[in-house]
């Protein structure tokens, strides 16, 4: 398989062929409209953009680009890598430092004390029911945030009531 092939694949693989969104024709309902491909690939590029709007609450239905990352974010494979990241942060954790100057690092000592919290939240990221896009988006957001709790000893918000809130807004239902 070419490089080409490989890519063209990947952005295709469980990308929704449509999206439900709000009716920008001023009626109060809904419309369905078709996800192009380059919906998708914008989705993708503009990902860390669209999950920060999602985690704060922007609706995914106001734009046809928030709903094609919202479906992309909760599709069954993305949240499982998700968890499994969250895992593997755990696992980081309990390692002595690599040294390595390219990695942020990591506040060691809080990510073990909040252990339980952060297993508890990746199970609910790869459990069959899908969560809701807002919280699998904070979930992500967390995991990357180098001035965040998890990278920052100086950062504002405490780990343990973060993992917390995004369990509760990622298994929230209507």
């Amino acid at each position: 398989m070419t490089t080409t092939q490989s890519l063209s694949t990947e952005i295709d693989f469980g990308a929704p062929a449509q999206v439900l969104v709000i009716d920008s024709r001023g009626s109060a309902g809904y419309v369905i409209r078709p996800v192009t491909p380059l919906t998708r690939l914008l989705s993708r590029l503009c990902g860390s953009s669209l999950d920060r709007r999602l985690a704060a609450g922007r609706e995914p239905e106001t734009s046809r680009l928030l709903a094609t990352r919202a479906q992309l974010l909760i599709a069954t494979a993305a949240r499982q890598r998700l968890a499994d990241d969250w895992r593997e942060l755990i696992n980081r954790a309990h390692r002595p430092p690599s040294g390595s100057g390219r990695r942020a690092s990591l506040q060691r000592r809080r990510i073990i004390a909040a252990e339980r919290d952060i297993r508890h939240l990746a199970g609910v990221l790869s459990a069959p029911l899908a969560p809701t896009a807002r919280g699998v988006a904070m979930a992500g957001l967390l995991l990357t945030d180098g001035t965040g709790p998890l990278y920052n000893r100086h950062a504002k918000t405490e780990l343990v009531a973060a993992l917390h809130e995004i369990v509760h807004v990622t298994t929230v239902t209507g």
